[in-house]
């Protein structure tokens, strides 16, 4: 089923459009994969629209034959049962195709995900990191500061206490 709770058709899968996210699954090989599938349903329409056709001529001169011998059977409203079951198992085919590449555009998504659920979790790791170095760094630079305003100070005091005497001229 598409978005809209229709069938899904060849434009619903031309037209999807996936959100790209880091070191996920190339999106040429998705389209290519996706051009592959809406290839596979044109033929698989194109073979339907081709038996249904074949029905429609089998039924018209089936009523030609029975009408020029005048023998009419009592099934004459009912298709030809080989032809339905052609027609039935062609549908089948069509849909285990479109689920296959739901399923399979389901798992491409899943697993772009999971790889950016990683990548951002180790991001996410890193950055932890970082802040714990970067506090680290403060902290210490405000000790080395510390430090030097001490040492400084210290100095200053040793400076003032030297007596220098008075110059007398």
């Amino acid at each position: 089923m598409s978005e809209n709770g229709m069938r899904l058709t060849i434009t619903d899968i031309e037209s999807k459009n996936f959100l790209r996210v880091a070191s996920g699954y190339d999106p040429k090989e998705v389209d290519a994969f996706l051009d592959c599938i809406c290839d596979e349903m044109e033929l698989l329409q194109g073979e339907i629209s081709e038996l249904n056709s074949q029905l429609s001529f089998a039924r018209a001169e089936t009523r030609k034959a029975e009408a020029a011998s005048g023998f009419v059977t009592p099934a004459e409203t009912t298709p030809d049962a080989s032809l339905l079951e052609i027609l039935e198992m062609a549908k089948r085919v069509k849909d285990m195709t479109i689920a296959d590449a739901q399923k399979k555009a389901e798992e491409i998504v899943a697993d772009a995900q999971a790889q950016a659920d990683a990548v951002l979790g180790g991001l996410e790791e890193e950055r932890e990191r970082l802040s714990e170095n970067l506090r680290e760094l403060r902290t210490q630079a405000r000790t080395y500061r510390d430090a030097v305003a001490t040492l400084i100070s210290e100095q200053q005091s040793l400076l003032d206490a030297v007596d220098l005497g008075e110059d007398e001229e």
